[in-house]
Order: structure tokens, then C-alpha cells, then sequence
């Protein structure tokens, strides 16, 4: 689909505790997965000398600690969690105190080609024959730029070799 973007994207996140732990449920079908980009405190509740361990468990597999944070030293720590399908529900819990934790993130969802509804022959665009053929890259950009200053330079120095030519018949006349 030329034109269209092949991702959507929509902020994620999910408070927890070690009163409250939460559960994700993964697409089965995989349109959708879940990136966690952030982990940090949600308030100031938590004590200096106090270590949160923030877990993962994939469908009642043990617990991998995917952060740990202490108040004052590490408030917040970036991840590159992807969930997608192959998991039928991830947990996430928090251990060491009563500090509450912030999970963060997007929810992507990915166009597979397997919709009923064509965007491009809904809103009058293109025949599926047509996809990329028009689409220009930035290389080719760049490439036509650089032709452009190559002729401009060589029709400058044309020019000036010219004007020297001209400028050395009329001393010899």
C-alpha cells in the first residue's frame, strides 16, 4: 500500500505494585505487540536504602527481573522489551517495598496485507499493479542534487574560460 503507513503506534503503560502486579495479554493472531520502553517510580513513596526488583513471567514460566530500581540512585531505567504473539499472558510484578512502579511503552500494530478493507481503493489511490513504481528514495535525491552542481559547475567554468579567451584577443588586438 504506497502511502500508507505499515505500523500504528499508541502509548502504553500500566502501574504496579507489590500489592498489584499486572497481567498482558499478547495478540495470538500477532497484529499487535507490545514494546516497553521505561520503568520507573511512580511517586515519591518510595525510601532511600529500599531495592525494587521488577519481574517478568511469560505464560507461569519462573520470573526474569527485567530492572531493578533504589530510590535516589536509579529513579528510572530504559528497556527494549518486545512482546508479541507466542505468549498467551505475561505478568509483571514488583518486589521491596510499597512504592508504586510505572511501566511504559507502545503498542504497535502491524498491517499484515490480511484486512478486508483496502485504504487505497476506499479513498480512490492506486491499483495494486502501481505499488512502489512512483516512490522516490533519498539516494536518488541526492543523486539528481549532485548532477544539477556538476553542471552548473562545468557551465561556470565554460563561462569563465570564455571570458579569459575574449579578454586575451582584445590585448592582442
Amino acid at each position: 500500500m504506497a502511502g500508507f503507513p505499515s505500523t500504528v503506534s499508541q502509548f502504553w503503560g500500566e502501574e504496579i505494585s507489590e500489592s498489584k502486579p499486572a497481567e498482558y495479554a499478547p495478540d495470538p493472531e500477532g497484529d499487535l505487540t507490545l514494546q516497553i520502553t521505561g520503568i520507573s517510580f511512580a511517586d515519591g513513596n518510595a525510601n532511600k536504602g529500599e531495592t525494587y526488583i521488577v519481574s517478568m513471567s511469560a505464560d507461569d514460566s519462573p520470573p526474569y527481573t527485567i530492572a531493578i530500581l533504589r530510590p535516589g540512585k536509579t529513579d528510572q531505567v530504559q528497556v527494549d522489551v518486545l512482546l508479541g504473539s507466542g505468549n498467551e499472558k505475561v505478568e509483571f510484578f514488583v518486589k521491596g517495598g510499597k512504592a508504586k512502579i510505572h511501566l511504559t511503552g507502545f503498542e504497535i500494530l502491524e498491517d499484515n496485507g490480511d484486512d478486508d478493507f483496502d485504504e487505497e481503493n476506499q479513498l480512490g489511490g492506486l491499483d495494486e499493479d502501481d505499488d512502489d513504481d512512483d516512490e522516490v528514495g533519498i539516494g536518488m535525491y541526492i543523486l539528481i542534487a549532485f548532477a544539477a552542481l556538476v553542471v552548473v559547475v562545468m557551465y561556470s567554468w565554460m563561462g569563465w574560460t570564455l571570458y579569459q579567451g575574449i579578454k586575451e584577443g582584445k590585448k592582442q588586438n
